[in-house]
């Protein structure tokens, strides 16, 4: 019997796709008629930025508590520190 190797997982990459009809439709509401193409390059960049730094602090408390798997008290602590905190989940404790 011989044992084959599991393949090595890539890490899942950001994909959005929606973005651009999303965006699109916010600027249209707020009376914006033309859309540039440099719009969704600047939008992506930093939206991709803020959502790896959210992942990476996630990621980090993850590690300090030597676990495998993201808390959702992992994000919620995430976003406090980014000044982004989630309403009703102050007092909540992991006990």
């Amino acid at each position: 019997m011989v044992l084959k190797e599991s393949p090595k997982t890539e890490p899942k990459r950001l994909q959005l796709k929606s973005l651009p009809s999303q965006l699109s439709e916010n600027l249209r509401e707020g009376g914006v008629k033309k859309i540039s193409s440099f719009v969704y390059d600047d939008t992506w960049q930093v939206l991709k930025g803020y959502l790896e730094g959210i992942v990476r602090d996630g990621v980090t408390y993850t590690e300090h508590t030597r676990r495998k798997n993201v808390a959702a008290l992992d994000v919620i602590y995430t976003l406090k520190r980014h000044d982004r905190a989630i309403y009703g989940f102050e007092g909540w404790s992991s006990n």
